[in-house]
């Protein structure tokens, strides 16, 4: 509740904090247990002043979770979003298209990769798609590059296109040593999280998903855990089609 509070709130809290709360809030997101606690609190945060979770009406938001397979969820949006929920759904223009995400519901996962695999994709329409859908955010593609999440610059090289879409469906399964995100709680309320980047007696250094490096004085730490999720959305392609997420497999073989 209090760090959905910090997300939410327009005065008096900076803004790094705010986004760091909401960071840690959409990778709890990923979880469905978890989002049935923060959906929980929204609704409640709703009962308390209106204003504050109108935040949960944005378009993603309502289309990720208000088709989610997991009921509780879906009744708890329906619930937190009220009476906007009708006219939202009147202006939402039907989704015809053939989505990851529609196909999940309805295929086995090793169906849906052997559709994906069978597919031929298209690199030059893959490249696009590696911007449009902010993979560019968190991932390098050439050796220059500042470091920021896993860098993808020869990852043809080192992988296949199998295991290249295992990550794209299943980020959390295998997280790459050294990217575990780890969530510190401080002493005076800040949320940080990152991967760690070096630990010492006094001072802990971790960057955040955009490369972005700084220190934590370990005296400052009230609370620190590992989380077993990815910072990677599980649902980062659940809007492509098989032909988009096949030219973007295309595209990254294209990285060596």
């Amino acid at each position: 509740m209090g760090l959905l509070c910090l997300a939410l709130r327009k005065e008096n809290i900076s803004d790094e904090a705010k986004r760091q709360a909401k960071e840690f809030i959409d990778a709890a997101l990923q979880d469905e247990k978890q989002t049935e606690v923060i959906l929980e609190a929204l609704i409640l945060a709703t009962k308390r002043n209106p204003w504050w979770a109108w935040w949960s009406l944005d378009a993603s938001f309502v289309d990720k979770h208000l088709d989610s397979k997991n009921k509780a969820v879906r009744l708890l949006v329906e619930k937190a979003v009220k009476t906007k929920l009708s006219r939202y759904m009147k202006k939402r223009k039907p989704d015809t298209r053939v989505t990851i995400a529609k196909l999940q519901a309805k295929l086995s996962y090793a169906q849906l990769v052997a559709k994906i695999l069978s597919t031929k994709g298209d690199s030059n329409k893959g490249k696009p798609l590696f911007s449009r859908y902010n993979c560019a955010n968190c991932h390098a593609v050439t050796m220059n590059e500042t470091p920021k999440g896993p860098s993808l610059a020869v990852v043809a090289n080192k992988f296949d296109q199998k295991h290249i879409l295992e990550s794209i469906l299943k980020p959390s399964k295998k997280i790459k040593q050294g990217y575990e995100t780890t969530v510190f709680v401080m002493n005076d309320g800040r949320v940080l999280q990152g991967f760690i980047i070096s630990t010492r007696a006094e001072v802990i250094e971790i960057r955040d998903n955009k490369g972005t490096p700084f220190k934590i004085k370990v005296k400052e730490i009230d609370e620190r855990r590992t989380l077993k999720i990815s910072m990677m959305p599980i649902d980062v392609v659940g809007n492509m089609t098989v032909e988009e997420v096949s030219s973007l497999l295309a595209y990254l073989r294209t990285l060596k």
